[in-house]
């Protein structure tokens, strides 16, 4: 083990480029029940920016080493851990802590990886395509006979709930903001994908048409999308990329409309060890398949952590911002 090792660490909350800093730490030693894990590469994810904002901070302890999601190789266990030994590639969860070079956790909040992915795909195999698989499944339970309607579909977890909703064979919108936007699903997903422009949501004429609407956007936007949406539909929100929330006064425009708001954390924290470790399974087998096609934009070290953040809140990024010891 070096003398000091690099990590990112944040001891107020605020935006994430001006709070969260690289510093040098030793790492503790590994306790009973714990693994070390040297991380080989954690991307950074809205849930981590919205985290360092404080808009959690009931449940978030300061100072906090961001990261949930991330990909590493064990270098040491405790003598009572049985199920993982040195050399397992693993996803440590449930916990931040994936932005630094040396991570000291519990075994049993580790989850072996498929040591033959790319790095990258490891390292993504967790939040977004588990998210997407369990929205999808057995949030809206979409099937063939369905209309639904995604916005901001350009995102990493928009396309692969595209591609999701395609292969189950749902009749599938998605709405864009502009004509690049439409170039780019265009050229991914071809006529099995239909487009609608925002604009079109203020045409006061719209038609009443879909079962389900996947809103990460939230505010005025997911409101007026609600229009499209049948009656007795649902929404499903998972995301808030307007930083503003849907207003109550939709429950009382639309009362049919079922509103269901997801956090994959709410499944991770209630299920069990092996329904997890198949998951972890099949979001592997997802990108050996090419189903999910990471895009990464660049990659920076865990030193580089202000430069990291900068790039991932370019408004024109295409890409994930990856970090790396």
């Amino acid at each position: 083990m070096r003398d000091e090792y690099i990590r990112t660490i944040g001891h107020k909350f605020g935006p994430a480029h001006q709070v969260i800093k690289a510093e040098t730490y030793l790492p503790k030693n590994v306790a009973n029940g714990e693994v070390c894990i040297e991380m080989k590469c954690a991307p950074i994810n809205p849930s981590d920016i919205v985290t360092i904002s404080g808009a959690y901070s009931t449940r978030t302890t300061l100072p906090i080493v961001p990261g949930f999601e991330g990909v590493g190789i064990i270098s040491e266990i405790a003598p009572d851990v049985t199920h993982l030994k040195p050399g397992d590639v693993v996803m440590p969860i449930k916990k931040s802590g994936t932005w630094q070079e040396i991570q000291i956790v519990q075994a049993d909040n580790c989850f072996k990886v498929d040591p033959t992915l790319e790095i990258e795909h490891a390292a993504t195999s967790y939040i977004n395509p588990m998210t997407a698989i369990k929205m999808v499944e057995d949030c809206a339970r979409v099937t063939s006979d369905m209309s639904v309607i995604v916005n901001a579909p350009n995102s990493e977890i928009g396309h692969i709930i595209i591609n999701l909703w395609i292969a189950l064979g749902a009749n599938t919108t998605a709405i864009v903001r502009n004509i690049h936007s439409e170039k780019a699903l265009h050229t991914e997903f071809g006529t099995k994908l239909n487009i609608m422009h925002e604009a079109q949501l203020l045409d006061s004429k719209k038609n009443v048409q879909f079962d389900v609407l996947f809103d990460a956007v939230g505010g005025q936007k997911a409101e007026l999308a609600a229009d499209l949406i049948k009656h007795s539909g649902k929404i499903v929100h998972y995301g808030l990329l307007s930083g503003i929330a849907i207003s109550p006064k939709l429950a009382i425009k639309r009362p049919d409309i079922k509103l269901e708001l997801y956090w994959l954390r709410n499944w991770i924290h209630g299920a069990n060890r092996q329904e997890i470790e198949i998951m972890f399974e099949r979001t592997g087998k997802m990108f050996k398949q090419g189903f999910i096609k990471p895009r990464i934009q660049e990659t920076f070290h865990f030193k580089d952590i202000t430069k990291a953040l900068n790039a991932h809140m370019d408004p024109n990024r295409s890409g994930k911002i990856l970090l790396v010891p």
